[in-house]
């Protein structure tokens, strides 16, 4: 295990109810964020100035078409890191990953993460991160393609990635109505019946989170979101129907060059 990394070492502090937002969009401190990037990159090895990627980063997260998937989510990531950056192993390289992660978005695109990923390996490596701490943190990123991991990191990675899942009911409600302006040209029955998909594959996985501490936050009241979702996207037909009581494979309708998952 690597030196422990303080991220942000004047951390926020996480209400009582979980959701670093509820009731209120916070606008991500752009100072803030950069100290905390180039402190990550210089903890990950970085030996170059870490200032034109972290506004590349920015820009990239203004992209106009992104509604969900912006800079005020890697904001929320990171607030949940700070709660929980004692289950890394190598927390730098976490909050690195949580930077990397959408750098690239792509509507229907089908290697975003992938893509992303490279990003990690061609701009870290050029501030002089070293291969294998290149590797592990575009592992991470690639783990959030389908949010399945094999190590603690990757796998807190994915589940920071869903903790919106968990988030008070204001501020779920807020982020489907951001995926849904991020698809606003894919018509309502395919976004529903997509959308409808897309959550009840999370609902029927045993576990949402697979870091003990976020699963024994978040857990509960994701499931609830996710069931109460489902059934809004279907007429209510699905409001009874327990994570058990699910199909063993959902087949998701994705029209060509429309959605990918609508994640």
């Amino acid at each position: 295990m690597s030196k422990r990394f303080d991220g942000n070492s004047a951390k926020r502090t996480i209400p009582a109810e979980p959701g670093p937002t509820e009731g209120d969009i916070r606008t991500p401190d752009l100072h803030e964020l950069q100290s905390r990037f180039e402190r990550a990159a210089r903890a990950a090895g970085a030996t170059g100035p870490g200032e034109d990627l972290f506004r590349e980063l920015v820009a990239r997260y203004h992209e106009p078409h992104r509604h969900y998937h912006t800079l005020a989510h890697i904001d929320a990531c990171l607030v949940w890191l700070d709660w929980f950056s004692g289950s890394a192993e190598h927390a730098e390289e976490v909050e690195l990953a949580l930077w990397f992660h959408d750098a690239v978005y792509a509507l229907g695109g089908e290697d975003n993460e992938l893509r992303s990923a490279e990003l990690v390996r061609a701009r870290l490596g050029a501030l002089g991160v070293s291969t294998a701490v290149l590797e592990r943190i575009a592992a991470c990123v690639e783990s959030t393609a389908r949010h399945i991991a094999s190590g603690p990191d990757a796998a807190l990675v994915v589940d920071l990635d869903l903790s919106i899942l968990g988030a008070g009911p204001r501020d779920f409600e807020r982020f489907e109505a951001q995926i849904r302006r991020e698809y606003a040209h894919v018509p309502e029955p395919v976004f529903r019946a997509a959308r409808c998909g897309v959550l009840e594959q999370f609902l029927r996985r045993p576990v949402l989170y697979t870091t003990p501490a976020i699963r024994a936050e978040l857990e509960t009241r994701a499931r609830d979101s996710l069931t109460r979702r489902i059934a809004e996207l279907s007429g209510g037909h699905t409001a009874a129907r327990t994570s058990s009581e699910l199909p063993l494979r959902v087949e998701q309708p994705r029209p060509s060059g429309t959605m990918r998952g609508t994640w």
